[in-house]
């Protein structure tokens, strides 16, 4: 029987529409904090663009913005369309999430809304701060080639990190970056709406 390929998800932005809630959250630490600059930090890797001597923000990752987040994202809801992709390709795929924010959160957030059971693994912030290093984790542990692996997220960013172990992905536009910033990165192809996701699958996963 063939081993089963893999579907990874962002989480912010593409499983759940938490983007206004994490800008309001941490600008009440980062009053200076631009939306702008916001999409700016996701353009490479997220905490690489404050941390470390290369940083180009100043940014404030505090414990009370971080509570806040947790609180409120649980009041919103991953969208139906969604929730109904994962029950139909079940069968043939294996999911998991490669996020920068917290497994515990995410956790809590995909069992409110009872689709925790679909995935296999929730890997945040802290397994490790590099996605790149979270998909070669997913390949290493389900012993399959980067072809194998399929990358959905809405960022710059998370694109150049799967091109890094050559991972293909699908950027969505009901999240942070626009189409011609998700252009940069060259991924296999931008959507525009959850309903095409199925079919997108299937398709780059054949």
């Amino acid at each position: 029987m063939d081993k089963k390929k893999l579907v990874v998800f962002d989480f912010d932005g593409v499983l759940v529409n938490s983007l206004d809630l994490w800008f309001e959250v941490n600008q009440r630490a980062n009053p200076h904090l631009t939306k702008e600059q916001y999409s700016e930090m996701s353009h490479g890797n997220y905490f690489e663009s404050f941390e470390g001597s290369n940083a180009k923000f100043e940014f404030k990752h505090d414990e009370e913005s971080i509570n806040m987040y947790k609180n409120q994202v649980m009041e919103l809801q991953t969208s139906d369309s969604i929730k109904e992709l994962f029950s139909k390709l079940e069968s043939n795929f294996l999911f998991a999430i490669v996020s920068s924010g917290s497994e515990a959160t995410i956790d809590s957030f995909l069992k409110k809304n009872s689709i925790r059971n679909y995935f296999s693994k929730v890997l945040g912030n802290e397994t490790h701060k590099s996605k790149t290093v979270k998909l070669n984790i997913l390949m290493d542990e389900y012993r399959l080639q980067s072809r194998d692996i399929l990358f959905v997220t809405d960022t710059l960013g998370d694109i150049l990190e799967a091109h890094q172990v050559g991972v293909k992905s699908i950027g969505v536009l009901w999240g942070l970056h626009d189409r011609e910033t998700l252009e940069k990165g060259n991924p296999e192809i931008i959507i525009d709406d959850p309903f095409l996701l199925e079919e997108t699958i299937n398709k780059l996963l054949a």
